[in-house]
């Protein structure tokens, strides 16, 4: 089996003589010259390319896609995934005083609390919450595989500027899916919610993350992106080596039906 961590190590060896060189790469199809310039013209491809003479195996390959960038790294930590649930007790005790429950236990010498009172109804399931370790390494290419990448996904995360209301007022594009489309799994169902969904989605971006050959999450909101980068340039300022930490939540709560879809293998 091949460690992501020693394939980073390859990789880092080989980067004195390599980084500073710019060229143009086919990626699954896709040209990527040098640093990424303008956004909104095509998606821009950056971070881990693999090398000619070795290849991480896909299931240690994460992808990270919005309308501008198309991110790939490698998974340099375990994968966490966690979720939780909100329940409230059935009948609220809470409002009684301790007045009253003192009276009850002093007349009777009970408590005024029953087993059936303690059941608990289900008011909610948070989000799924999914951290992920990046790492960039440059080979090639410093600007295209490491920085780009790592403002691709602070990019991802931050709003946008956006039309001024009352062209006096300048107001923010939020970042991530909007929550007024109707149509959230892609299949239209009539001319009014294709009209809906197209008005939505100009205010929105629509973010999806691949991880592996495992599992794979649709229209995600990033929480949180932390970037560590080593103190290691070459000539023209860019980093050789980075590391991002970063939280996604699924968009809507998921069901039991949506998770399973969510697991590639299984």
């Amino acid at each position: 089996m091949v460690s992501p961590t020693s394939v980073m190590g390859i990789a880092s060896q080989l980067v004195a003589g390599a980084a500073k060189q710019i060229f143009t790469v086919d990626f699954e199809g896709s040209k990527t010259t040098g640093r990424a310039s303008d956004l909104g013209q095509s998606k821009r491809r950056c971070g881990y390319k693999g090398d000619i003479n070795f290849k991480v195996p896909d299931a240690y390959t994460v992808q990270v896609e919005n309308k501008d960038w198309i991110v790939n790294a490698v998974l340099q930590d375990k994968l966490s995934l966690s979720v939780t649930s909100e329940w409230e007790p059935f009948v609220d005790m809470s409002g009684v005083s301790n007045l009253i429950h003192g009276a009850v236990q002093f007349t009777t010498h009970k408590a005024l609390i029953a087993r059936w009172t303690s059941r608990r109804i289900w008011k909610g399931t948070s989000p799924l919450r999914i951290t992920l370790t990046l790492k960039f390494e440059a080979i090639y290419d410093a600007g295209n595989e490491v920085t780009d990448a790592c403002l691709a996904l602070q990019q991802m995360v931050l709003p946008a500027k956006g039309t001024e209301l009352l062209g006096a007022i300048p107001l923010l594009d939020p970042p991530g899916p909007s929550p007024h489309l109707l149509d959230q799994d892609g299949k239209n169902s009539g001319k009014y919610i294709e009209a809906v969904d197209k008005w939505a989605k100009e205010g929105g971006d629509t973010i999806n993350i691949v991880i592996g050959k495992l599992m794979e999450f649709k229209s995600v909101i990033i929480k949180d992106v932390r970037t560590d980068i080593e103190p290691k340039f070459t000539a023209d300022g860019n980093p050789v080596s980075a590391t991002v930490d970063i939280i996604f939540e699924t968009y809507e709560i998921f069901t039991k039906e949506a998770i399973s879809k969510a697991y590639l293998k299984r």
